[in-house]
Order: structure tokens, then C-alpha cells, then sequence
């Protein structure tokens, strides 16, 4: 719980105390070596055992418990205050300069020059260490350091040479002999990389979890008010009765005993329900913790191997997590009272008093809105890098690759630059016309709109400037179908707040810039107050950002101007701050992707206009989100109001 010290993390889920011999279960719960063999003995299981935390099923090795992994991560936090700066080696005593390593299975310090010796390539024992790293202060910062787990392992096939090239197509770690002779022609990466990616799609879901645990641990704590509420509504119902008693003498003795254990049984009844779902619920919560702690610390502290190695388990034991939270089929329980009877003596029971019942009012189990998103899909950081001297928001983003794209910062600019994903600026255009939009045609040619000019301008593949279209109306955002249709929206001013005559529409242009037609009423029912952003939706649906002053929208609607859909925001949860959408664009499933300024947010939202959860967060880093593409391989580029372009590997989670 919230209360829980650092050290509580590390004491086993079933003797609470201090690990001893740690084992990982596949469920990714550790507990004592001796616990385990002590659960299994007890329930008396032979092939398989249930987790005592998750209850998952698992089988029991042929070997015997004693070959279940030992948890080398739990292993490495425990000894990484054994390993700090200014230790010595524990073999040449400093000869060779301080340690810099410890061997978490020999439980030995090493300098460098001794943990070659240790561990040399061509040894077929596999060794983990923790590495002392020092992190150099930026001249803002102190000095400081942190350990992390690494691991000494060799081909199987080909002794003494590491194993440090991952291939994507088998998906396995090989050492570069084998590339050379099986997987030549394979695609490959370094394990770093491989390792780095899987980190991010990882540290991404996980970080969905940690979002969770919080408002999971309030309803637990709410569940548990229950549980004293109820009890304390009993104590002082017993409490009455006995006064009561005493107050009528002896005579009445035997009513009030009655009444007691009336009082009794109802509560018995009526709580035996709540306690044994409370039960579920704490136990839930305490199985998923403890999960994430423990994935936590794989992700801190493994090895780029260690990660690669559990990377598919950790996300299989992820996929479980929503079906392991709690339904409650209780939503209130009756609670029990006693009310003292008047003081006629016309009958005993009467006089005495009777039973009453009252209620405490439940909680429901929130809705895991990132868990959910996060296991379906999967979101990676690729790239981030800051526009060149400006500090102002980006508006505008129109990939020509998964490499590049076209970039405008800053509101009024006139310049916009083609960035690789690596932050290399490689051009620079200025044009005669302050940008609010860009938008690449199917042909690779750039259009550009103006906020304060009725232009759009077209720079083409040899970086030439030349008129498109001179709209009669202010052209913002655009988007170019496959079909090369091109549609724009347009406003007569630059207000938010729409006045009785003003033309706020959606033009629809050929892919020459001819006005073709306009789209503005439903009927008789004005569609738009300041459309801002456009996109294609599925079924070729029109999703519209509308910033009307005071009614903030995504609106879609189709072709002859029909509104199928309005999302506002999430009903649930609720967000810090109101729902401020700016840039949008849909995937190849139709879900719509928002950007959130106020609250810092993408939200994700399905083909029927309902908020599914937010893809990215201000956890992730993200700032005031404005901008946002898809380009033609679904890598999504964003960008923030601090002039920072951020490119994520963004799709389906592949199982």
C-alpha cells in the first residue's frame, strides 16, 4: 500500500519476512525458496502448484522445486549496497584500482582487471554481476551512481564467442558466427538496441500499471472503510441493546441475549458476502503489486539478455493483469441498528426495542483505461529532439517517410524545415505567408496554409514555391485523401466565438486546389464553430477539431455533411484540467488519435466516438501535445508546446 517502506518490497509475499533463497515463479511472484517447498508440501501437489498471491497454475519442474529460477533481480538489489564507491576488490586488494562489479553468485567485489579473470569468454558457467556506473554531473546536478545487473554468456554452439546480436526474423540472441553461418541473411540488431526498444514498449505498459495501483489502492481502502463501518455500526447496536438491558433489569435478560444474537446472525448474513469479496480484492491488488514490482525491477536492473530473455513473459504475465482485477456483484450491504421501544408494559419484546437496518454505500472498481490501452497496443519512443532555436509550440507536422519530415514552429512563422528523425535539420523554406498547416500530397509535394492569408502555397520536390489555391475563405488545417481529394478548413475569421453570419466550413478541393464544395450544416444545424484540424476517418468519414469558444469538440461527420459522432472527452475518469483538443489523425484500424493540450495528453478513441484511454501522458514526457501525423509506416511524430518533436513506433501489440 501506499505506506509500504522500500525495504517491505523485499520480504517475501508469504512469511513477510526478508527473502531468503528467492525463487521466480512464472507468474513473476518470488517468494523464499523454503515457502514455496512448505506451500507445496501442504497442499500436497505433485506436478503443478497454484501461486499464493495470483492463484495462477504453473508446473512444478521434473527436477524438483530446487531448479526453479532464483530471482538474480531481487538478488541484485540486495547487493547493490554491498558495491557502492571507494570499495575495494576483494581479490588484489585495490592492486588493480577499486571494484567496479560484484558477482551476485560468488557474492565476491571485483575490480575490472579481476573480473575478466572471473568470467573469462571462453568459461561456460554464466555469471551475473551488478556494475558500479557513475554518472557524470551536467554542471546542474551532483554527482551520482547506480548499479545494474549485466551477465557474462556464451554460444552454446560456438564457445568462447558472446552472444550479442539479436535476429529479428527468429527472434533469438546469436553470437556473430552464427550470423555468418545460419542467419546471414537474416535482418539483425545489437542487443543494446533490441534491449532498448523492449525497455520502452515495456517501461510504457508498466508505467499503465503504476498509473493504476493508486486508484486501486483507494478502492481498496475504501472496501476496507466498508468492512469497519459495518462492524462499527454492529459494536455500537450491541452497545445499545446492553445499555438497554441494564436499564430494564434482569427480568429482561433473555430478550436482550435474543436480540443479540439476532443482531448477530443479520450481520453474519449480510457481510459474509463483502468479506469474502474484500478478501478477492486485497488479494488482487496485492498479486498485481507485486507484479509490478517485480517487473520493475527486471526492467532497472536486467541485462539487455535478462530482458530479452523474460521480455515475452513479462508481456504474456502483462496480458493477464485486467483479468485477474475484481468484480464486485455487491453494490451496498445491509448494516444493523437497534432502536430502544417505549416503556409500556403491554410486552416484553416490545418494550425491550426491535432491529433495524441501515446502509453503507460501496465503491465501484475503476475502470484500468491505461491497462486496457496498454495491452492492445504498443507504443515505443523512437526518437526526440527539440526544433533548432526556437522555444515556441510546434503546429504543424507532414512526415514524407519514416525518416522525415516537414516541420512549422511557432505561431506566425513563415519558415518551415525538413528534419530527419535523428534531429538533423536538412532545409530550411521561407515562404511570404505566416503558417498555420502543412499537409504532403500523395506525389511528395508539400502544401501550406495561411492563418492571415487567403493562400495555400505549394512547395514542390525540386523545393520550388508556387500558388495552389486563393480560397475566398482563411484555410487552416488540410488533409489529402488517396483519392486526392483535399480537404481544408476554412473560417471568414480567426475568432473562436461564432457570430450569426459567420462561414466556418469544411472545403473540399481537387488535388489541382479547385474548389469543389463545402460542407457546413447538417440540415439547418450549423456543423462547425472554428474548425481547426482535419482527417480522415474510416468508411471516409471527416473528423474535425472544432475549438468553438466554450464547446471544445472533435466532430465527425461524412460527405453530405451528416454528424455521426461528438466527443467531448472522457466521461471516465475525469481529467485535471477540461478536454482542449488540437491535432488528430486516425490509424489503419480508424481509431482516432487527439491531442490533449491541457491535460498533456493523446487520447484514443474508437470508430463510435467512445474514449478507449490515453495512448500517451505527461508520464511519458509529453508537454502540451499539438501536432500530431501518422506517416506511411505508423510511426507517429508529435509535437509539443515546447518546440520538442517526439517520433513513437505506434501499433497493434504482437503476440
Amino acid at each position: 500500500m501506499s505506506d509500504k517502506t522500500s525495504g517491505e518490497e523485499l520480504r517475501c509475499g508469504q512469511c513477510i519476512k526478508a527473502y531468503r533463497d528467492p525463487r521466480l515463479l512464472g507468474c513473476l511472484h518470488s517468494f523464499c525458496m523454503e515457502c514455496i517447498q512448505e506451500h507445496v508440501n501442504k497442499n500436497k501437489w505433485k506436478r503443478s502448484l497454484l501461486c499464493p498471491l495470483c492463484q495462477k497454475e504453473m508446473l512444478i519442474p521434473k527436477e524438483g522445486l530446487s531448479t526453479l529460477s532464483k530471482d538474480i533481480y531481487i538478488k541484485a538489489q540486495l547487493d547493490s549496497s554491498k558495491l557502492k564507491p571507494g570499495t575495494e576488490c576483494e581479490i588484489c586488494q585495490e592492486n588493480n584500482g577499486p571494484a567496479r562489479s560484484r558477482c551476485i553468485d560468488c557474492e565476491v567485489n571485483l575490480c575490472v582487471s579481476c573480473k575478466s579473470k572471473h568470467a573469462p569468454v571462453d568459461s561456460e558457467q554464466v555469471h551475473n554481476f551488478i556494475d558500479f556506473e557513475e554518472v557524470k554531473p551536467d554542471g546542474r546536478q551532483k554527482p551520482n551512481h547506480h548499479t545494474r545487473l549485466t551477465q557474462s554468456k556464451t554460444c552454446n554452439k560456438h564457445p568462447g564467442v558472446e552472444l550479442n546480436v539479436y535476429c529479428t526474423k527468429c527472434k533469438t540472441v546469436i553470437c556473430r558466427t552464427c550470423k555468418e553461418e545460419k542467419h546471414s541473411a537474416h535482418p539483425v540488431q545489437e542487443t543494446g538496441d533490441v534491449s532498448k526498444m523492449m525497455r520502452s514498449s515495456l517501461s510504457h505498459f508498466l508505467g499503465a500499471i503504476k498509473e493504476y495501483l493508486p486508484d486501486f489502492e483507494n478502492y481498496v481502502k475504501k472496501i476496507r472503510q466498508g468492512q469497519k463501518e459495518a462492524e462499527s455500526d454492529l459494536q455500537n447496536a450491541i452497545k445499545d441493546v446492553k445499555s438497554r438491558a441494564k436499564f430494564l433489569q434482569n427480568e429482561i435478560e433473555k430478550v436482550s441475549e435474543n436480540l443479540v444474537y439476532e443482531l448477530k446472525q443479520r450481520h453474519k448474513s449480510s457481510v459474509e458476502e463483502l468479506n469474502k469479496e474484500a478478501k478477492n480484492v486485497i488479494n488482487s491488488y496485492k498479486s498485481i503489486a507485486t507484479v509490478t514490482t517485480s517487473a520493475d525491477r527486471m526492467l532497472k536492473l536486467g541485462s539487455d539478455l535478462n530482458i530479452i530473455d523474460i521480455s515475452k513473459k513479462i508481456q504474456k504475465r502483462f496480458m493477464q493483469i485486467e483479468d485477474e482485477l475484481p468484480t464486485m456483484d455487491i453494490d451496498k450491504i445491509e448494516t444493523v441498528g437497534f432502536v430502544p421501544g417505549g416503556l409500556k408494559f403491554d410486552s416484553l419484546p416490545k418494550l425491550f426495542g426491535q432491529c433495524t437496518k441501515g446502509e453503507i454505500a460501496l465503491p465501484t472498481l475503476p475502470v484500468p483505461w491505461g491497462i486496457r490501452v496498454a495491452k492492445e497496443f504498443e507504443i515505443c519512443s523512437i526518437a526526440a529532439f527539440k526544433i533548432q532555436n526556437s522555444p515556441e509550440t510546434i503546429q504543424a507536422i507532414a512526415p514524407i517517410s519514416d525518416q522525415e519530415a516537414w516541420v512549422a514552429c511557432g505561431w506566425g512563422t513563415k519558415n518551415v524545415y525538413l528534419y530527419t528523425i535523428s534531429g538533423e535539420r536538412k532545409k530550411k523554406i521561407t515562404l511570404d505567408i505566416q503558417i498555420d498547416h502543412l499537409c504532403v500530397t500523395p506525389s511528395g509535394e508539400l502544401l501550406v496554409s495561411s492563418y492571415e492569408d487567403k493562400y495555400i502555397r505549394k512547395i514542390n520536390k525540386e523545393y520550388q514555391v508556387c500558388d495552389f489555391a486563393m480560397p475566398h475563405l482563411f484555410p487552416g488545417g488540410m488533409f489529402m485523401t488517396k483519392r486526392k481529394e483535399l480537404f481544408v478548413c476554412a473560417v471568414d475569421s480567426y475568432t473562436t466565438r461564432r457570430a450569426e453570419h459567420s462561414r466556418r466550413c469544411l472545403m473540399k478541393m481537387s488535388e489541382y486546389g479547385m474548389a469543389i464544395d463545402e460542407i457546413d450544416e447538417d440540415g439547418d444545424v450549423a456543423l462547425f464553430g472554428a474548425p481547426y484540424r482535419v482527417v480522415e476517418g474510416p468508411n471516409r468519414s471527416l473528423i474535425i477539431t472544432d475549438r468553438e469558444e466554450g464547446k471544445l469538440r472533435v466532430a465527425c461527420v461524412d460527405h453530405e455533411g451528416c454528424r455521426k459522432f461528438v466527443y467531448t472527452g472522457p466521461k471516465q475518469p475525469q481529467t485535471n484540467q477540461p478536454f482542449n483538443p488540437l491535432g488528430l489523425c486516425c490509424d489503419r484500424a480508424g481509431n482516432l488519435l487527439v491531442a490533449d493540450w491541457g491535460n498533456h495528453a493523446v487520447h484514443l478513441v474508437d470508430t463510435d466516438g467512445d474514449f478507449k484511454g490515453c495512448i500517451l501522458s505527461q508520464k511519458d514526457g509529453l508537454f502540451k501535445p499539438n501536432a500530431m501525423a501518422l506517416d506511411k509506416s505508423g510511426q507517429l511524430w508529435v509535437g509539443d508546446g515546447n518546440a520538442t518533436l517526439r517520433v513513437y513506433k505506434y501499433g497493434k501489440r504482437d503476440y
